[in-house]
C-alpha cells in the first residue's frame, strides 16, 4: 500500500475516487451467428422448443446456443434475448433476431422461427424471446435504441424454452441459463429435470416503514436450532422470482427477505443505510424471532451469526451495513456493489479504506464477487475488492463469475457465498 503524509492523505481521498478513475471495460463485441441448419424436422424443432441444443465449437471457449420458436404472426418478429449478452447491444437488435424457418417435413400449421448465436462457455445468463412489432424495424429503425422503449419491450418477454424452472422478473418470464456447457450439452440433456418444490414462507408487510410499506418473507428451516440467518435485500426477486430457495442448500438457515412494497423505494431503502438498520432493528428481526419462536425454534440473536446479502445497490447497502452497522451483521455477501451511489463521490470506498488504517477490531466475514460482463461496475469492485486484500481483522475472498449484472448470477453466489461464509464460522 502507498503511504502518504498524513498532511495530504485527506486529499489523495478525494481525489482517487473521482469517477474517471473507473473506466468502463470494453464492452462485448456481437456474438457471432451461425447459418441455420436446413435440415430440422417438425419432430426436431418441437425438442428444440422444450429445450436448447448446446453444442461444442471449434474454439473451446464458446458453445453454439440454438432455440427454436413458433410463432404464427406476420405482424412480430422473435428476438433472441441473452440477458448477459444482449443489453449491451440494444441497438442491434436485429442481429439477434430468429430467422423464419420451414422444416423438411412441413405440417403446414405452425410457422417456425430458429436461430443459432455462439455464447462464451460457462456463462450464466436469463434467456428469453421478444416479440417486436415488425415495423419497429422499418426503415432500418433499431427499437432498442430508445432505453426506455428498450425496457418496455422486455416487460412482455417469454421464455424460449419450455422445459425446466422458469424465472419471473417484473412482468417478464425466462429461463435459467447456468454455466452453459460445464456439464450438459445436446437437445437431450436437461439443466433441471423438473421445477423445484414451493417452500413455504412466512409473509408479512409492515406498512409503517417507507411510503407505500414494506415487505418481508421468512423461510424456517425444519431443525429446532437455527444456526445462523441470512438477510437478503431484493427480497421480492428471490422470494417469488428467481428463486433462492431453489438452489438453497443450507438445512438450518433461516432466510429472511426484504424488499419495499413498491418497487420504485428500492434506492430508498438500500441507498439510505439507516432506513434499512431501523426497519431490520425495530420491525423485520423481531418479527423473524417471533414467528421462529412460536414454531419451538431457537433463533440465533448475535451479529456473528448474521449475514447480509445484495447486489448492484443492495452490494452497496451491504458493503455499508457491515461496515457501518455490525450490531446487525458481522457477514456479508457483496455482488456487484454500485459504489458510486449516489453522485460518484465513492464516500463508501473511502471509509472501507480508511478503515484499513483503522480497524475496530471485529472479526467480519465478506465474500465479494462481481461479474465478468458487469461492464460498468467491474472496475469500482476490483478496487474494492483490492480493499478487502488489505484488511487484518476480516477475513474475505473476491472472485469474478462468469456473467453480467443480473440475479440469476446473483442467485449463484449467493448460495456459494454462504455456504463459504459458513465454513469460516466453524
Amino acid at each position: 500500500m502507498i503511504q502518504w503524509p498524513s498532511r495530504t492523505r485527506q486529499k489523495v481521498y478525494e481525489i482517487m475516487f473521482k469517477p474517471d478513475s473507473f473506466p468502463k471495460i470494453d464492452v462485448p463485441k456481437l456474438p457471432k451467428r451461425t447459418p441455420v441448419d436446413q435440415h430440422y424436422s417438425i419432430d426436431e424443432l418441437k425438442l428444440l422448443r422444450s429445450f436448447p441444443s448446446l453444442k461444442p465449437t471449434s474454439d473451446n471457449d464458446f458453445l453454439e446456443l440454438t432455440v427454436a420458436y413458433p410463432n404464427n404472426s406476420d405482424s412480430q418478429i422473435p428476438v433472441l434475448f441473452i440477458d448477459t449478452l444482449t443489453h449491451f447491444h440494444r441497438n442491434r437488435l436485429d442481429h439477434y433476431v430468429l430467422e423464419r424457418f420451414v422444416p423438411f417435413d412441413e405440417d403446414g400449421e405452425t410457422t417456425w422461427h430458429i436461430g443459432t448465436i455462439e455464447i462464451p462457455k460457462g456463462m450464466t445468463s436469463m434467456v428469453g424471446i421478444i416479440n417486436i412489432p415488425q415495423e419497429a424495424f422499418s426503415n432500418g429503425q433499431q427499437p432498442g435504441k430508445d432505453r426506455q422503449a428498450y425496457k418496455t419491450l422486455l416487460k412482455e418477454i417469454e421464455p424460449a424454452w419450455t422445459d425446466g424452472e422458469i424465472l419471473k422478473v417484473g412482468t417478464g418470464r425466462l429461463n435459467p441459463l447456468q454455466a452453459a456447457g460445464s456439464a450438459h450439452t445436446g437437445t437431450t440433456h436437461r439443466l433441471l429435470e423438473e421445477t423445484p418444490e414451493a417452500k413455504q414462507l412466512h409473509y408479512k408487510q409492515f406498512p409503517e416503514i417507507l411510503d407505500k410499506g414494506l415487505d418481508g418473507w421468512l423461510h424456517l428451516p425444519e431443525t429446532q436450532i437455527i444456526k445462523d440467518v441470512l438477510i437478503v435485500t431484493d427480497g421480492r426477486v428471490y422470494a417469488e422470482g428467481v428463486k433462492l430457495l431453489n438452489q438453497f442448500e443450507a438445512t438450518d438457515t433461516a432466510v429472511l427477505f426484504v424488499a419495499p412494497s413498491d418497487d420504485e423505494q428500492r434506492a430508498n431503502l438500500l441507498g439510505e443505510l439507516d432506513i434499512l438498520v431501523t426497519a431490520l432493528q425495530e420491525s423485520l428481526l423481531p418479527w423473524a424471532t417471533s414467528v421462529a419462536t412460536q414454531q419451538n425454534k431457537t433463533w440465533p440473536e448475535t451479529a456473528e451469526a448474521r449475514t447480509i446479502t445484495g447486489g448492484s445497490l443492495g452490494g452497496y447497502a451491504a458493503a455499508g451495513l457491515v461496515l457501518k452497522h455490525p450490531e446487525i451483521a458481522h457477514n456479508a455477501i457483496i455482488q456487484s456493489a454500485a459504489f458510486w451511489w449516489p453522485d460518484n463521490d465513492y464516500g463508501l470506498l473511502n471509509e472501507w479504506e480508511r478503515h484499513t488504517e483503522a480497524p475496530d477490531g471485529l472479526k467480519r466475514i465478506i465474500f465479494h464477487e462481481y461479474g465478468k460482463y458487469d461492464v460498468h461496475l467491474s472496475s469500482e469492485n476490483t478496487k474494492f475488492g483490492e480493499i478487502l486484500g488489505r484488511l487484518k481483522d476480516t477475513v474475505n475472498a473476491t472472485r469474478e463469475y462468469n456473467g453480467g449484472h443480473d440475479y440469476l448470477s446473483w442467485r449463484q453466489g449467493i448460495t456459494e457465498g454462504h455456504q463459504w461464509i459458513r465454513a469460516q464460522l466453524k
